[in-house]
């Protein structure tokens, strides 16, 4: 029974992934990609509350970690700091 319940989260974790992966690939404005983007750590962060695994854990932890990289530099180059501009192989390698 724990195993099935397991094997539901994960079908239902990387089906929701790529939702936000086809979003993501949809989307033309940087900004609305990062927005969608931050789905992806509110799934992994919703699926390891119930039924933990360290692989869920490790994936929310790097989705939080590049998206609040993302947000930051969208941030700063809308305040004008247009040193390190955003790379469009980003969003090319989450689209994947």
């Amino acid at each position: 029974m724990l195993q099935q319940r397991e094997d539901f989260l994960r079908a239902e974790l990387v089906e929701e992934l790529r939702r936000v992966e086809n979003l993501v690939r949809q989307e033309s404005s940087i900004e609305k990609k990062i927005y969608y983007f931050s789905a992806a750590y509110g799934i992994t962060g919703r699926t390891f509350r119930y039924s933990f695994s360290k692989e869920v854990l490790m994936a929310d932890l790097l989705l939080i970690g590049a998206y609040n990289m993302m947000s930051e530099r969208l941030n700063l180059f809308k305040s004008g700091n247009h040193t390190v501009p955003i790379d469009p192989l980003i969003f090319e390698r989450i689209e994947r």
